[in-house]
């Protein structure tokens, strides 16, 4: 039989999950970036996707790779995206920051 004190951390684990499923079904698009805030190892993916994406086209610009005026458009939408992309990367690692400061002892 569960323990009053088991319940209370089943409705709270419930409340997390919803929370989370309801983060994931609502924040999926900006713009015409796709996002998934909820999947961390997506997020790191598509980030190194974005970047490995920005330094080849920088590179095929300044190496005189035909078409410059679409590269230049392209890499100016690589590039916004990921900022976008290290900006939520940067709000992931203040959460951990955060988080784990305090749980410290003593806070």
């Amino acid at each position: 039989m569960a323990t009053d004190e088991t319940w209370v951390v089943l409705v709270i684990l419930s409340l997390f999950a919803g929370a989370m499923g309801i983060q994931t079904a609502t924040l999926t698009r900006i713009g015409p970036l796709t996002v998934h805030t909820t999947f961390v190892t997506g997020m790191l993916n598509k980030l190194a996707q974005m970047v490995t994406r920005w330094i080849f086209l920088h590179h095929d610009i300044h190496h005189g790779v035909n078409a410059q005026g679409h590269l230049r458009e392209t890499l100016s939408q690589v590039r916004w995206q990921s900022a976008l992309m290290i900006g939520i990367w940067l709000c992931y690692l203040s959460g951990a920051v955060c988080g784990t400061w305090a749980g410290l002892p003593g806070t």
